[in-house]
């Protein structure tokens, strides 16, 4: 038998827990590497001009490519309309609005075509085709913005006045003929923003994330996007976490409690494990991974638990893997890395199934399903 020793964990009662090691390494049980599979895709139907995403804040143009950058600070391009790969060391230029004698709403951005075309956004996107004087709505359908609300950016495609691209809380959507149609652009673009699993599927009834802008469902047999569904009330968790930061002065980004078990983690990667009621904490320190995101704890036995983390902020495309997946059964003595083959980026929600060992991740590239013994070790702990 051997030790799964991960070297990225480093335990504030090292010390400890080195005699401990010593003794159990004759009885560890390797735990099998989890294999990833995506559930679902990464777009929601709102009722939008097209297929939703999360929130994007900047879009441009450069090179004949389309730049856009997610709310999480990643860059992605498109050189054809379809595909987006990320951007690596690319940066957001500075953005370039102009101003105008006559807005359509009240601070309304306003960016330059050329040829006396203006276009501008602030509650739905408008154009003006004699230099500000006057202006057309278009994206209203019966009050409601049909590229969806909390618009952040537009950008005018070199040479063609008549292409623009807008960015919002929805994602990025795409106009070819001056706002007349438009058409989505979310397809593939990994920046789908689940927070925490609500329920795993039973019956009929799907997977229900909690997701940017509410909660959302992929019912069995599903195949073109997420759909909204009811959400549950999280505010008892939003009041823990900001006891949890007073009483650590660093912000805590996540807390489960499960029995007298307290798991918190913290924007710096710390996870902090409390067995009686937070009288007393255990730290851990994840090295090269961001914010801790969330916790997922065995009701029946606290111990065992799973924790995912989000990328370093200085560094979303890191060269060596950051871990994202970690896995504990001696209530965070030990972790054990289930990043795997999981896509590069963070790691927002965590849930699974202790009788079939079913694992599901939501990751800025989507959801993704694996299987593993989460009790595998237990007995010897």
């Amino acid at each position: 038998m051997r030790v799964v020793w991960r070297r990225k964990v480093f335990n504030s009662s090292t010390v400890r827990w080195i005699v401990a090691t010593v003794v159990l390494a004759g009885w560890a049980v390797a735990q099998p590497v989890p294999d990833w599979r995506q559930t679902g895709n990464t777009v929601v139907g709102l009722g939008l001009a097209g297929h939703a995403s999360g929130p994007v804040d900047r879009v441009w143009f450069d090179g004949g490519s389309l730049f856009a950058q997610t709310r999480s600070g990643r860059i992605f391009f498109t050189s054809d309309m379809e595909a987006w790969r990320p951007a690596g060391a690319a940066y957001a230029p500075a953005a370039r609005f102009v101003g105008a004698r006559n807005l359509p709403e009240p601070a309304a951005s306003v960016v330059d075509a050329g040829y006396a075309h203006l276009y501008a956004f602030g509650n739905f996107v408008y154009g003006s085709d004699d230099d500000g004087k006057s202006w057309n709505n278009l994206t209203a359908d019966h009050g409601q913005s049909i590229v969806g609300a909390g618009l952040h950016d537009l950008a005018v495609a070199p040479g063609s006045h008549e292409e623009l691209v807008v960015a919002g809380d929805a994602g990025v959507f795409h106009s070819v003929d001056a706002g007349r149609s438009w058409s989505s652009l979310n397809e593939g673009l990994p920046n789908f923003p689940v927070t925490r699993f609500l329920s795993l599927p039973l019956g009929a009834e799907g997977l229900r994330v909690a997701w940017s802008s509410g909660a959302v469902s992929w019912p069995p047999g599903n195949k073109l996007a997420w759909v909204p569904v009811y959400a549950d009330d999280l505010a008892a968790e939003d009041a823990l976490r900001a006891s949890l930061t007073g009483q650590f002065g660093v912000p805590v980004t996540a807390v489960t409690v499960a029995g007298d078990f307290l798991y918190a983690g913290t924007q710096a990667g710390e996870i902090r494990v409390s067995p009686d009621g937070g009288r007393t904490w255990l730290t851990n320190f994840t090295y090269g991974s961001g914010a801790v995101e969330r916790f997922w704890v065995d009701p029946s036995d606290p111990r065992t638990a799973l924790v995912v983390l989000g990328s370093a902020p200085d560094d979303p495309f890191p060269g060596g893997r950051s871990m994202q997946v970690l896995h504990t059964v001696n209530g965070g003595a030990f972790w054990d890395d289930f990043t795997a083959n999981l896509p590069a980026g963070s790691v927002h929600g965590v849930a699974a199934d202790l009788a079939s060992g079913a694992i599901y991740v939501a990751t800025d590239a989507g959801v993704f399903q694996s299987y593993a013994d989460l009790e595998i070790g237990r007995a010897h702990v």
